[in-house]
């Protein structure tokens, strides 16, 4: 076991390998990759199975002022002991992300008042009604 971990760190990515990969999907070791794209953008990816099948995370950018090898290593330790465990990172992300999409929704819904959903509705309707004097009228009063 040891053997294959000294494999596995012989071909690591170094700050150097990072800067001048050339397009495309580069090991690092323990299912981190490092995506480079045709426009040059770098990015860290963790490769896992669970429950029989292959996914991928997106880490963040990587490069200056982004998430540094070393970091990302670190969070892929993380990652992979959840993996471990059985729990799907992008599960539990993609739950977060749709919890944070619904209370900005309720935020959102708690200050609209009766009268800004109905002029919103008004003025998004309005072509399509009958245009009489009466009509003008109403919606110079909704307005």
């Amino acid at each position: 076991m040891g053997r294959q971990n000294a494999a596995h760190t012989a071909s690591r990515l170094t700050a150097i390998s990072v800067k001048n990969a050339k397009p495309g999907r580069h090991a690092d070791g323990a299912g981190l990759y490092l995506l480079v794209k045709p426009n040059g953008s770098r990015s860290c990816v963790l490769r896992f199975m669970l429950l029989g099948k292959s996914r991928d995370i997106g880490l963040g950018p990587s490069g200056p002022g982004a998430l540094s090898l070393a970091g990302a290593r670190d969070e892929v330790a993380d990652l992979r002991l959840k993996v471990r465990a059985g729990i799907d990172p992008l599960d539990k992300r993609k739950k977060a992300e749709l919890a944070a999409a619904t209370a900005e929704l309720e935020e959102k819904n708690a200050r609209a008042t009766f009268r800004t959903v109905a002029a919103a509705y008004i003025t998004a309707n309005f072509d399509s009604w009958r245009h009489d004097e009466a009509g003008q009228e109403g919606r110079i009063a909704a307005s």
